[in-house]
C-alpha cells in the first residue's frame, strides 16, 4: 500500500481507524478515531476534573479567569479540564520517577533514614 486510501487520503496511524472525512484547514481529511472508541454524531463527552480537591480548585479558578461575562465557551470549559488533568499527570509522572531514583544499582528500594 502506498499510504493513501481508496479516496487518496492518507491512511490513519497505527492503532488508529478511519471513521468517515472531517473538514480541516479548508482540507478534507480522514476522521482517524483510535480504535475501539466509536464516535456517534455529535455526541457530548463527559468532562470532569481528575479526582482530588486540588484540581476542582484548579477547573474552579480557570474557568473564573475566562469567565468575563459570566459565561465560558466549550473550548475554554475544555482548557479548564484540560489543565488540571495535564498538573494531574505531571505529578502522577514525577512521583513515579522519585520512586525509581529510590532504587539502586540492583533495582532494590534504598529505605529513608
Amino acid at each position: 500500500m502506498d499510504g493513501k486510501d481508496d479516496n487518496g487520503f492518507k491512511t490513519c496511524w497505527k492503532g488508529y481507524k478511519k471513521q468517515g472525512t472531517k473538514v480541516k484547514g479548508g482540507k478534507e481529511v480522514n476522521n482517524c478515531v483510535k480504535a475501539g472508541f466509536e464516535v456517534e454524531g455529535d455526541e457530548e463527552l463527559q468532562e470532569k476534573a481528575p479526582p482530588g480537591a486540588k484540581y476542582e480548585r484548579m477547573v474552579k479558578h480557570v474557568k473564573k479567569g475566562y469567565s468575563k461575562d459570566g459565561e465560558l465557551t466549550k473550548k475554554e470549559r475544555g482548557i479548564a479540564y484540560a489543565t488540571a488533568w495535564k498538573a494531574k499527570n505531571k505529578a502522577v509522572k514525577e512521583e513515579a520517577e522519585k520512586k525509581e531514583s529510590e532504587k539502586d544499582e540492583g533495582g532494590n528500594v534504598i529505605p529513608h533514614r
